[in-house]
């Protein structure tokens, strides 16, 4: 049986993920966008193994598990794919903290010690996860899609009805401007800002602390090259204007716990909207395939989506 042809609106981590996992399933597939890779907001994600912002998450748990599989199998080959395994920390400050997304790493555990947790904190959760550098795991998912034959378009798509054109089913994972697309789609900006700095050399682990009572997000997130420092989620804000007050704030924060960050080079910064929705959409409606709405889970969760796509296209 023919394979149908499937047409991939978005050239984020999400549609550049499915397209591949498609193709790979023996999908003719023709990738749809109107960003080179290095513009869009999946570039300018941290990017860290770990659910963030991405609902129901039960769902969100099965398909982080999934992929946190599949990137590590990429570490072998980091120095291409921009993946590492990076020892790390995320801070425990409530007693409702969903902690499932710990079963799927190997080794994973919560420290409960006083010497651990910092203050106000119940526990720290240790663990070993993926650490992505996407200014080289993006141009690497790229380059897989092509060598799995997906054919890429730089295209400015109006409607869904307009990728028809190119495939018998449409995937459509435009992120936030799925609202053009779809009238259903309910997608909603969270805008995040982030620092990066130079990397220190040695060892930098990673570090999350998203649940303090002031409000404020601190993580620190060791790339290649560099080290991510973040951030803010604010719902519903579409700037992506630099606040320096801002950033120097973030700084200063994440200086607290490494104390080296302080005076640490500058080597660039960054505002992402990430694609808000009250929950991710993941079905099957008709010959288009909806796949948006993951928060700051993209990466995350990008191989246990694309799995279900390609079921869904089976169907």
């Amino acid at each position: 049986m023919t394979q149908p042809s499937v047409s991939v609106i978005g050239g984020g981590v999400i549609g550049r993920t499915c397209a591949l996992e498609l193709a790979r399933a023996g999908h003719r597939v023709t990738l749809l966008t109107k960003d080179p890779v290095e513009t869009t907001t999946s570039s300018k994600a941290a990017a860290v193994w770990f659910p963030f912002q991405a609902f129901p998450i039960d769902r969100v748990n099965a398909w982080s598990a999934r992929t946190f599989h599949r990137l590590a199998a990429l570490t072998e080959a980091w120095e291409t794919t921009g993946v590492r395994m990076t020892a790390g920390t995320s801070v425990i400050r409530s007693s409702e903290a969903d902690l499932g997304w710990l079963d799927a790493v190997p080794g994973a555990w919560v420290d409960e010690s006083a010497d651990a947790r910092p203050a106000g904190a119940l526990a720290v959760a240790r663990a070993t996860v993926p650490a992505i550098d996407m200014s080289r795991y993006l141009p690497w998912l790229a380059r897989a899609g092509a060598d799995a034959g997906v054919m890429e378009r730089a295209a400015t798509v109006s409607s869904v009805d307009e990728a028809e054109a190119f495939g018998d089913l449409v995937v459509v994972a435009t992120g936030l401007e799925t609202n053009a697309l779809v009238s259903d789609a309910e997608c909603y900006p969270i805008q995040g800002q982030i620092v990066r700095v130079a990397h220190p050399g040695g060892t930098v682990e990673w570090m999350e602390d998203t649940d303090r009572s002031d409000g404020h997000l601190v993580y620190v997130i060791p790339r290649i090259d560099e080290v991510v420092i973040g951030g803010t989620e604010v719902v519903g804000a579409w700037s992506t204007e630099i606040d320096m007050e801002l950033e120097a704030a973030m700084i200063a924060r994440a200086a607290e716990i490494m104390p080296w960050i302080a005076d640490a080079p500058i080597t660039s910064r960054a505002v992402g909207l990430r694609p808000g929705r009250a929950s991710v959409r993941l079905e099957r409606i008709g010959d288009a395939i909806h796949c948006y709405g993951h928060g700051g889970s993209g990466v995350t969760v990008s191989y246990g989506c694309a799995e279900e796509v390609v079921a869904l296209a089976a169907l």
